[in-house]
């Protein structure tokens, strides 16, 4: 792609950058001005952060509670609250019983008022939250009071806990509205993601834990990116081979890959959804400034197009850059090789790299996510914070190091005491015991005594087995049962009969596979979180315009059907082929155990294996893998073309 300059464009461009969160998404309060026309098409605008309030907190608790809460609680922001422990001083809260049926909850910051909130929920309603569900609808009909006559006073020892991924945005959040944006934000202002108190329990660590308080503000960037690149002399029409569509723009934003595989006239599609997302990102940053989460926000990284050094980065880098969070993502080097390697060069590059953010904001902070530089002497230094990724591509499994959980935060702690644990998870399919439930709920539950633990028992064995999160753990445990165990169990055995050529077994114990893939498919079509048809009933919902676009000129029904389907095809493509159709080095990269994906895409191609071992094993020749890999790739295009949103769950 040529960059133009363009008759002082570049210029106009100095406006365009990181001022991509705070046009009208700052609260209705706050002071703006604005300093140039410029500013009216969304771009720099400085503003003043307006005054901490308990407000959101009462909003939050009327979306999420149930009705007999909304008056129950009194919030109160206590900036000077003393907290109660030497090194636990970060966001205090106290919770106490306030008189007259109400529950007090005292916050030295919002953080701790969610913290505050949180703690009644789960240690005094005993009802869980977690990503997969919540059991709000299960809190006493009578708000219970806290017991403690002097109330419960807890505190972080660290002040930051971060939150997300980048390409969390490509697997989880692509297709999220503002409803379910809205559902996010609460449960990170009430869910716990660090380590707030240490407790020894027998020879474990139990972790109370502190709601977060910065998450990253990725949606909706391609919109600077679109200007800036129209001030640089680019049309739309040079532009559409540059932007990869919402599926992957994940991966665009970090300089990955370039244009999209979908469908080739997709231009339009493209600058609607541009529109759309940039509308939905002043929604997701007005709520996260209102419950004072510092947002992180993306940088320029010139995608090696342009040397850090250069003027022209420096001068793109004022107006990308707008004072408005000090905090900004920027990853030069994530699967990309450097143009150079030798450390001056580096250095420079780095150095570039802080006089663009430090130009455009003086107290500017450059956050990168390490995934490629481990085991460096503690980044020589540098601020930095301890994270887990549970898994990659999105998917699924159960399984976790607890102990490293419950150890290696606290050895960090010692070594840099400044920063908190980071739940930077790829995509939120992996299961929740392993995040939370199995250290604040699971140990804190455990007991030596076998006949303490009796009589708990018959009330929770009575529970409905209804309850969406016992089904979503029954579900998941099975899956992975069936995945994990029981079918590499029996492919082991099919692939001895082959290699012994006994004929006898081949086909007995590919039989057993293929029963065992439909049980597996047909128990997790009983939990909507493990089946196919909410990711595409997402995509197509999602095929919003921005409303001045739709005013000004409104889709016909076949423009909006055409619309959908090209968001579907994006959604079918991430978990089959994951790029182009046809090539194999990512395929079933972000792949699912997902009812729809094991009817319609896994259980034909183990259909197509037994087969051709059966085939092989008869006329005693090598099975083929070619014509299997094939095969294969025959269904995984039919998979992603397909146009039946039911059908595959189904069963």
């Amino acid at each position: 792609m040529e960059i133009k300059h363009g008759n002082g464009r570049l210029e106009k461009c100095k406006k365009r950058w990181l001022g991509l969160v705070d046009v009208d998404a700052i609260p209705d309060n706050a002071i703006l001005r604005q300093r140039s026309a410029a500013d009216s098409l969304g771009t720099k605008i400085l503003f003043k952060r307006a005054s901490a309030s308990e407000e959101p907190l009462y909003g939050l608790v009327k979306r999420l509670l149930p009705a007999q809460y909304y008056d129950h609680f009194v919030f109160k922001l206590k900036p000077d609250l003393v907290p109660a422990s030497s090194t636990n001083v970060h966001d205090t809260f106290r919770i106490s019983d306030g008189g007259n049926e109400k529950t007090v909850v005292e916050g030295a910051t919002l953080a701790g008022l969610g913290a505050g909130l949180n703690y009644y929920i789960r240690n005094v309603c005993e009802v869980e939250m977690s990503w997969s569900g919540d059991r709000f609808h299960d809190m006493p009909v009578v708000p219970p009071t806290v017991v403690n006559s002097s109330g419960v006073i807890r505190a972080s020892f660290v002040p930051w806990r971060y939150y997300m991924n980048v390409v969390t945005f490509g697997y989880s959040f692509v297709f999220w509205d503002w409803k379910r944006w809205e559902r996010e934000l609460g449960i990170q202002t009430l869910t716990p993601t660090g380590a707030m108190e240490c407790i020894r329990l027998n020879e474990f660590s139990i972790v109370y834990w502190m709601t977060l308080n910065m998450a990253l503000a990725m949606v909706g960037q391609e919109n600077v990116f679109r200007k800036m690149y129209e001030d640089l002399g680019l049309t739309r029409e040079e532009l559409n081979g540059y932007f990869a569509g919402p599926t992957y723009a994940a991966w665009h934003r970090m300089g990955n890959l370039q244009g999209s595989w979908i469908i080739s006239d997709d231009i339009q599609f493209k600058n609607d959804w541009i529109d759309s997302q940039w509308d939905l990102q002043k929604q997701i940053v007005r709520r996260m400034r209102e419950f004072n989460i510092t947002t992180t926000l993306p940088s320029f990284n010139g995608f090696q197009l342009i040397q850090t050094q250069k003027s022209i980065y420096q001068q793109s880098g004022l107006g990308f850059n707008n004072n408005s969070s000090h905090y900004y993502l920027l990853d030069l080097y994530n699967e990309l090789h450097p143009v150079c390697m030798e450390v001056e060069c580096l250095r420079q590059t780095t150095s570039g790299v802080m006089n663009a953010l430090k130009q455009a904001d003086p107290q500017a902070v450059w956050v990168m996510q390490s995934w490629f530089l481990i085991d460096r002497e503690g980044f020589f230094g540098i601020d930095w914070g301890w994270s887990m990724l549970n898994n990659f591509g999105g998917g699924q499994g159960l399984y976790g190091t607890l102990p490293g959980l419950l150890t290696e935060p606290f050895k960090g702690y010692q070594q840099y005491p400044k920063w908190d644990v980071f739940p930077t998870t790829v995509g939120q399919q992996h299961p929740d015991p392993v995040h939370r439930a199995s250290i604040d709920t699971l140990l804190l539950k455990r007991t030596d005594n076998p006949d303490a633990a009796i009589p708990p028992i018959p009330r929770e064995s009575y529970l409905p087995l209804n309850v969406s999160s016992f089904r979503y753990d029954l579900v998941d445990v099975t899956r992975e049962i069936m995945a994990g165990v029981v079918i590499p169990g029996l492919h082991k055995e099919l692939v001895d009969a082959y290699e012994a050529k006994d004929l006898s077994r081949i086909r007995p114990w590919g039989d057993l596979i293929l029963q065992a893939i439909n049980d597996t498919g047909r128990i997790l079509a009983t939990h909507t979180h493990f089946m196919l048809w909410p990711w595409i009933r997402d995509a197509r919902i999602s095929a919003k315009r921005s409303s001045a676009s739709n005013a000004e000129a409104p889709y016909n029904a076949t423009e909006h059907v055409r619309y959908q389907d090209y968001l579907e095809l994006g959604a079918r493509n991430q978990i089959t082929w994951w790029g182009p159709k046809g090539q194999q080095k990512l395929s079933d990269y972000a792949g699912k155990e997902w009812s729809g994906v094991v009817k319609g895409f896994y259980y034909p191609r183990w259909e197509i294996f037994v087969d051709r071992l059966v085939t092989a094993g008869a006329a005693r020749s090598p099975v083929g893998l070619q014509c299997i890999l094939g095969r294969f790739a025959e269904g995984q295009s039919q998979m992603a073309e397909a146009d039946d949103l039911f059908g595959f769950d189904r069963w």
